[in-house]
């Protein structure tokens, strides 16, 4: 019988893994596909990987979620530092958000695993991630505008 322990450490060392692995995979992306399409689309996988995590295929969802997180974080400094003039300064804003980012997550993570809301709140964060993507994309002004013209 697996208990909830051993579960965590593997997942945890299977984040470790991708981290280690496929970050020069990453780099590897962004310089042959661009950064930007490369970071859109490793944070569409992680959204589509959410998405299947909140369905209930929870180790599918895991595996999605860390893989895709990888590419990002390899070349989430390399996309920040590339749209500002001063790339050292993007880059340290960027860090500073992503480890506070994580340091609430963990802190959130731990008190909301025993809410019942669990669920409704990482549908929430699913939609408003999304919706930030599409903003990035650019495809938010479209939209506004179909469900303008639509009425």
């Amino acid at each position: 019988m697996v208990t909830a322990t051993d579960l965590a450490a593997f997942y945890l060392g299977y984040r470790r893994i991708c981290l280690v692995v496929l970050s020069p995979v990453g780099g590897w992306i962004g310089d042959t596909f661009g950064l930007e399409r490369a970071f859109n689309i490793s944070l569409a996988m992680m959204l589509g990987g959410l998405l299947i995590l909140a369905s209930g295929y929870i180790a599918l969802g895991y595996v999605i979620v860390f893989t895709s997180y990888s590419v990002n974080a390899a070349i989430t400094p390399g996309t920040a530092s590339a749209s500002r003039d001063h790339s050292l300064t993007a880059v340290a804003e960027n860090t500073t958000w992503r480890d506070l980012g994580a340091a609430t997550g963990t802190l959130a993570g731990g008190v909301l695993t025993a809410s019942p809301y669990l669920m409704n709140i990482l549908f929430i964060a699913i939609f408003g991630l999304t919706i930030l993507l599409c903003i990035r994309r650019g495809t938010g002004k479209k939209a506004l505008k179909l469900l303008y013209l639509w009425r």
